[in-house]
């Protein structure tokens, strides 16, 4: 909702006085419309977003940049920077509520929760190597897990780093970047924009290592390797610019999300992740499932014919694995699945395409089925 820049003062006094219970709802609303100008949706809407900032609360209504940096920055005026807590877990459940709905990022509503954030917990360099480990683990699971706006965000650093930590689990090389990895308990959306210094996570990492970041041309080769398996172009070096460096790390345990697949993927556990995650959150796979509904009447095995309602009941209903037959390897970048590359497969069916490489088509395993 739009207010004026004069007005804005007013709309914030006037809800603080609602809050305080200096004035009812009523009156507020009243003295906005009839004083302020405003029509009297936004009046309300004006009063309930700031008593839902104050209480913590999520709220549905949009407000603008700049009654949102308003509030906030009055928040502090007022009540001081330890008042942000409960307003800034209304705004990023706000944030939350509406990128749900609306597939795409609230930036401007995202810097102004960044900016905030970053004034109620200044950001800690890491001190010890379970910090570390800590944060590598949370980046490695959100290049396959995360949400697509986090994973966007992870693929992002990795596309434009120049200074990463190379980890080693079991023979597959990963690369999570420095700026990232060097404050504790970091996450997505939390410090990276905050006047912050790569030169502190550095030198920070280079003490925990006990080494510094090195120019190496095996490692580079793994670097790219590495982006290609994610279809990410990673930024060019040479001439004018800064070669990428790295630390290199052996992970002396398995990552608690690579124990939670198998070892079906000859190509490492990270492609296997990927090709997991596309399979369950794939919109394509819906759709494939759909069509075949639609032709068939119920889902069943296109290999071995295997109907889950038919042998659990109701449980069974509508259930079926989807298969993506081109494997992400393959996949140029940029490259759209069609539902007609998605096979509909039992369990059973669907872990041994994932034995043989190249990958079995659907008549290849139907004729290795025991008669």
């Amino acid at each position: 909702m739009k207010v004026s820049a004069t007005a804005i003062p007013m709309v914030y006094q006037i809800a603080k006085m609602v809050f305080n219970k200096a004035i009812t709802l009523k009156d507020g609303h009243l003295k906005l419309v009839n004083e302020a100008g405003l029509n009297a949706n936004s009046a309300k809407d004006l009063i309930y977003n700031f008593l839902h900032l104050q209480l913590g609360h999520r709220f549905k209504r949009r407000l603008s940049t700049a009654v949102l940096t308003y509030y906030f920055e009055h928040f502090v005026e007022d009540y001081g920077v330890v008042s942000l807590k409960k307003p800034l877990a209304a705004l990023n459940a706000h944030i939350e509520y509406y990128e749900q709905i609306q597939k795409g990022t609230m930036h401007e509503a995202r810097n102004v929760y960044q900016r905030f954030f970053a004034m109620y917990h200044q950001p800690q360099l890491i001190e010890y190597m379970d910090q570390l480990l800590q944060n590598i683990e949370y980046f490695d699971r959100m290049v396959t897990e995360g949400t697509e706006v986090e994973r966007k965000k992870a693929l992002g650093l990795i596309e434009r780093g120049i200074c990463f930590v190379a980890y080693k689990t079991k023979n597959e090389y990963r690369f999570a970047p420095s700026r990232f990895l060097g404050y504790q308990n970091n996450a997505f959306f939390r410090f990276e924009h905050n006047e912050v210094d790569g030169r502190d996570t550095n030198a920070v990492i280079s003490t925990i290592l006990h080494a510094e970041p090195i120019v190496s041309e095996l490692v580079e080769k793994a670097y790219v390797a590495y982006c290609l398996t994610l279809n990410v172009r990673p930024r060019a070096t040479g001439n004018f610019s800064s070669p990428r460096r790295f630390w290199e790390l052996s992970l002396t345990r398995e990552l608690p999300i690579d124990a939670e697949t198998g070892d079906e993927f000859p190509e490492g556990k990270m492609v296997e992740r990927l090709h997991r995650a596309r399979e369950r959150n794939s919109k394509v796979v819906a759709l494939a499932k759909q069509r075949f509904l639609d032709k068939h009447g119920k889902l069943f095995c296109e290999v071995c014919k295997f109907d889950f309602e038919s042998v659990y009941g109701p449980i069974g209903e509508n259930f079926i694995e989807g298969h993506h037959t081109i494997p992400v390897s393959q996949m140029p970048l940029g490259y759209k699945t069609s539902p007609k590359e998605i096979a509909l497969l039992c369990s059973n069916c669907h872990r041994m395409i994932h034995k043989k490489r190249p990958w079995l088509n659907m008549k290849q395993l139907q004729s290795l089925l025991v008669k």
